[in-house]
């Protein structure tokens, strides 16, 4: 059999060889890139939607986390208002029911002393004579003396560092000078022996006149060597003073110790010269001069004074200088000394 090279070249038949073999490997080619894309694109999707995913989930968590820690703070933003709110109405529940205890208390107190003012009857009242009978340790036994002249007298203790109240009269005397044989003027002085002691005591305490006042007859003296266990009075409010008001005086009666008389004030305070003067018709005697007059209270509403007799017809004109001209009295002596002179005054 003849082959002809050239004749199999030219009818195709290498040619058509290499042609269809390049379009198969060419398809094939394809077929392996289109694969090789699936694959990758599968691959980098699956990557892509995995970290998608991670980072997704890394974002809520992180929204999480923020919601929680606004719910926290709103939480406890809201608890403690709350706990804030009840413990302030707790404290404001506390205040008014305190406020309110205590505007009782003081109502509750006033109504008591009006009460008690108004029928002149104390918690422990057992007689004017019992109360005053207990303040009887406030009071003294005076005795002065100069060269021909010489008196006793009562005085009554202000404070523990030994201050006490008399009547000027207790404390001085008038000295005569002579001009002639019939001529005569007449000076205040001081006693120069002053001494003073308690009831029942033979115990004598030296004493220093502080100030007087001839005119409103008070007068301030005081202890050289105050004892340790001086018991002070305590003063009231002489305004308060009604009249029929039970009343009790206690002094060194014509010397004879200290006694306790008692009656009623016959009339309030009202002025008298320098001073307002409280009228009473309790026996008061020669002796009795610069002692207390106590009420029901046991507070001290006036220093006893004078008595007024011009006949035998008079009776019941005693009077006792009002604690308010006494106190008036201190604070004055208090300014011109530069002293303190300390006392208590109960309404």
């Amino acid at each position: 059999m003849d082959y002809n090279y050239y004749n199999y070249n030219e009818n195709g038949g290498n040619k058509s060889l290499n042609k269809k073999t390049i379009l198969y490997i060419s398809i094939a080619a394809l077929v392996v890139l289109l694969v090789a894309n699936i694959i990758m694109f599968t691959v980098i999707s699956s990557s892509l939607k995995k970290l998608v995913v991670q980072e997704s989930q890394k974002a809520y968590d992180r929204l999480n986390e923020q919601m929680d820690d606004k719910v926290d703070e709103a939480l406890a933003d809201r608890i403690t208002t709350t706990i804030s709110d009840r413990v302030a109405e707790n404290i404001t529940e506390d205040v008014v029911n305190s406020a309110t205890l205590a505007m009782q208390g003081i109502v509750e107190k006033q109504v008591i002393e009006n009460f008690k003012r108004e029928y002149n009857l104390p918690d422990n009242y057992a007689g004017i004579g019992v109360i005053a009978a207990a303040e009887v340790g406030s009071v003294l036994e005076l005795t002065a003396s100069a060269s021909g002249s010489s008196s006793q007298s009562s005085a009554f203790i202000l404070n523990k560092d030994g201050y006490v109240i008399t009547n000027a009269h207790c404390v001085t005397y008038e000295y005569k000078i002579w001009q002639t044989p019939f001529l005569y003027t007449t000076e205040t002085r001081v006693y120069s022996d002053i001494k003073a002691n308690f009831k029942g005591s033979d115990t004598k305490y030296s004493m220093s006149v502080i100030a007087y006042d001839t005119n409103k007859d008070l007068a301030i003296i005081k202890f050289d060597n105050p004892p340790s266990n001086l018991k002070p009075i305590r003063f009231g409010d002489s305004a308060l003073v009604t009249l029929g008001e039970e009343v009790a005086a206690i002094g060194n009666a014509q010397g004879l110790g200290t006694s306790l008389t008692t009656g009623v004030v016959s009339n309030p305070p009202q002025p008298y010269k320098n001073v307002k003067v409280i009228q009473t018709d309790t026996t008061i005697n020669p002796g009795n001069s610069g002692g207390p007059l106590f009420n029901i209270y046991g507070q001290v509403i006036g220093v006893v004074s004078f008595k007024i007799i011009e006949s035998q017809l008079n009776e019941g004109l005693g009077f006792a200088i009002a604690a308010e001209s006494v106190i008036s009295y201190i604070n004055q002596v208090e300014s011109q000394k530069g002293i303190n002179i300390e006392y208590t005054l109960e309404s």
